[in-house]
């Protein structure tokens, strides 16, 4: 599987979507996690956000500007090889699924605040990326990678219904 799963000739995304998991702030899980479900409630698709939680989303994406700018930057690259040891089998470490969830995640809410700011151009670009952020791993062989790509399309969309409910796209 290694050589068939190779690494790209041109730039490989995954390189840039490593620099950026490294660069997300450690309490983001806890944030991303108030967020969506307790201290900081997202009312339902079509409502507006109360203040606290434009505040609260504000503070994590300001905390996670370089890692948003990295995640955005990874957009044009095509191709994606992350670094797998696929002779370990089932036994392969897969680290960069988990954090690239919570990259995802973070990219929604990006998306979210753009609409709810009146910045569709903005919405967009996150949503775009997004969309390239999840389909990085499309050349993994393995369920579990496609089962997390799945997942990331999934947090894509849910963000899309927000952002359409929320703003007018050009």
């Amino acid at each position: 599987l290694d050589q068939w799963y190779k690494t790209p000739e041109s730039q490989n995304a995954a390189d840039v979507y490593l620099q950026a998991l490294a660069l997300m702030a450690p309490d983001n899980l806890k944030a991303m996690a108030a967020l969506r479900q307790g201290q900081v409630r997202f009312p339902p698709r079509s409502g507006a956000l109360t203040a606290q939680t434009k505040r609260s989303l504000e503070n994590l994406l300001a905390e996670n500007k370089r890692a948003l700018e990295l995640l955005h930057a990874g957009t044009p690259l095509s191709q994606a090889r992350y670094p797998i040891d696929l002779k370990q089998g089932m036994n392969a470490l897969l680290p960069h699924l988990s954090q690239l969830k919570q990259a995802a995640q973070l990219l929604q809410l990006e998306a979210v605040a753009a609409a709810e700011g009146g910045r569709p151009e903005m919405a967009v670009k996150s949503i775009t990326a997004n969309i390239h952020l999840a389909n990085s791993l499309a050349p993994e062989p393995l369920l579990i990678s496609q089962l997390v790509r799945i997942a990331d399309l999934t947090i894509v969309l849910q963000g899309l219904e927000r952002v359409l409910t929320r703003t007018q796209l050009a």
